[in-house]
C-alpha cells in the first residue's frame, strides 16, 4: 500500500464522517429541540425518513456525475449540501428542517458512491475488506461528532442552545470540503467530462442490483441492516431518555461508547474478513447478533442500565459495523469503472431500509404501539439475511468435504 491510498483512506474516512453527522445531529437534539419549538421529539422519524429518500433516489444516478466530474469534485458537492442543510435547519420551522432533509438528502446521495470508486481503484484485491471498513469507521466517527456536538454546545436546562450543534457541524463540513480541494488534481485525473449522465441511469443501476444473483443478496443485506441502524441512531436518544428513564447526558454517553466500539470492530471485522474468513461468513454472524442486539433494546424497560449497556455495545460492534466488508463485495462484483453507479444501486435498497424502518416505526407509534413491538419486529428481516448469507456458505463448506 502507498502513501496515495492513505491519503485517499483518510480523506475519504472524514468525508464520509461528515455525512453520518449531517444525518444524526437532529435524531440526538430531539428532546432539546422539540422542547424549544414546542414540537413531538418523535417527528424527527420524519426528517430521517424524507433525508434517506431523496438520497436513496439520488444514490442509484449518481455514480455517472462521479465519473464525469471525479470523486474529489463529487465529496466536495457532498459536504457543500450537507453545511448549508446543517445551516438552513438553524431557521427551527418545519419547512426549514423538510427543505433540509432534502438538501442534505441529495448531498449525501455522493458521499458512498464516490469514496468506493476511489478506494476501488487503488486497493489490492485482498486486503479491501479492510481497507473499505478502515473508510466505512467514518461512519461511527461521525455519529461520535454528531453526539459530541449534542453532549457538549446543547444544555438540557436550555433548549434554545439545540441550534449550537447545526452551527458547529455546519462550519465542519464547510471547511473539510475546502481541505480536501489540493487532492483534486491527482485524485480526479480519471474523470471523464463527456460521460453520458442519464437519470434513466438510475433504473438500470437499481435493476442490476435486483436482479444479479450476487448484487440481490447484498442488497437484501443492506436494506435490513441500514434499516436496524437507521431506527436504532433515529430514536434511541428520545428512547433512553423519554422511554427507558435515563438523562440526557447518560443516554448520550451510551451513544458516545456505541459508536466507538463501532469504529474499532468495523476494523476488526475487516481484518477477519481479508485474512481469516469470508466477507459473507462475517456478514451472516453480524446479521444474527444484531438480529439478537435489536429485539433486546425492546424489551429493555426496567433492566438494569449495564444490561442495557451490553445489549447497546452488541448492537454497536454488529449492526453499525458491516458496512466495509458489504462494500467491499459490491467492488469486487462489480466491472471495471462502474463501481460507483453499481454501489448506487445497492445503496439504493439501503436508503429504501434507513427511510421505512423509522418511518414505520413512527406510524407505529402513532397507532400506540409499543418499542418493544417496534423493536423486534425490525429485527426479524435482519435474521432472515443471516440465514440467507450461512446456507450456502455452509453448503459449499459440505460439497468440498464430500
Amino acid at each position: 500500500m502507498n502513501a496515495a491510498l492513505y491519503i485517499v483512506i483518510v480523506a475519504m474516512l472524514f468525508q464520509q464522517a461528515m455525512s453520518y453527522m449531517a444525518a444524526q445531529v437532529l435524531p440526538n437534539v430531539a428532546p432539546q429541540a422539540g422542547q424549544a419549538l414546542m414540537l413531538n421529539a418523535e417527528l424527527v422519524l420524519y426528517h430521517t425518513t424524507l433525508f434517506y429518500a431523496i438520497s436513496g433516489l439520488f444514490q442509484a444516478s449518481v455514480g455517472g456525475l462521479i465519473i464525469r466530474w471525479g470523486a474529489i469534485r463529487a465529496s466536495q458537492i457532498s459536504l457543500l449540501g450537507l453545511g448549508l442543510g446543517l445551516a438552513l435547519s438553524m431557521v427551527g420551522t418545519l419547512w426549514a428542517f423538510a427543505l433540509a432533509a432534502l438538501m442534505m438528502g441529495a448531498a449525501n446521495s455522493f458521499s458512498t458512491p464516490a469514496s468506493s470508486h476511489l478506494l476501488a481503484r487503488r486497493s489490492p484485491a485482498k486486503y479491501a475488506p479492510l481497507i473499505f471498513s478502515i473508510k466505512q469507521t467514518g461512519v461511527p466517527v461521525g455519529g461520535q461528532f454528531a453526539v459530541l456536538a449534542a453532549w457538549l454546545l446543547v444544555d438540557a436546562a436550555q433548549p434554545e442552545t439545540w441550534t449550537r450543534a447545526f452551527l458547529a457541524t455546519s462550519i465542519i463540513c464547510l471547511v473539510l470540503m475546502i481541505i480536501i480541494h489540493p487532492m483534486r488534481r491527482s485524485f480526479d485525473d480519471d474523470r471523464n467530462p463527456g460521460y453520458p449522465v442519464r437519470w434513466s441511469d438510475a433504473i438500470r443501476n437499481i435493476s442490476n442490483a435486483a436482479k444479479t444473483p450476487a448484487l440481490r443478496d447484498l442488497s437484501l443485506g443492506m436494506f435490513a441492516f441500514v434499516g436496524c441502524q437507521g431506527l436504532f441512531n433515529s430514536i434511541f436518544a428520545t428512547y433512553a431518555q423519554q422511554e427507558l428513564g435515563y438523562p440526557k447526558d447518560i443516554a448520550l454517553e451510551i451513544l458516545i461508547i456505541v459508536n466507538g466500539v463501532a469504529a474499532f470492530a468495523r476494523i476488526f471485522w475487516g481484518w477477519i474478513g481479508s485474512s481469516f474468513a469470508s466477507a459473507r461468513m462475517v456478514l451472516a454472524v453480524l446479521a444474527f447478533v444484531m438480529a439478537a442486539a435489536t429485539a433486546s433494546l425492546g424489551l429493555a424497560k426496567g433492566w438494569d442500565i449495564w444490561l442495557v449497556g451490553f445489549i447497546s455495545l452488541s448492537f454497536g460492534a454488529s449492526a453499525l459495523s458491516w458496512h466495509g466488508l458489504l462494500l467491499s463485495e459490491v467492488a469486487r462484483l462489480s466491472p471495471a469503472g462502474q463501481v460507483g453507479p453499481v454501489t448506487g444501486g445497492v445503496l439504493f435498497f439501503g436508503a429504501l431500509g434507513m427511510l421505512s424502518f423509522p418511518f414505520f416505526a413512527k406510524i407505529l407509534r402513532d397507532f400506540g404501539i409499543s418499542y418493544e413491538t417496534i423493536f423486534i419486529s425490525a429485527s426479524v428481516p435482519a435474521a432472515l439475511v443471516g440465514i440467507k448469507f450461512l446456507v450456502p456458505v455452509i453448503i459449499n463448506s459440505w460439497r468440498r468435504h464430500t
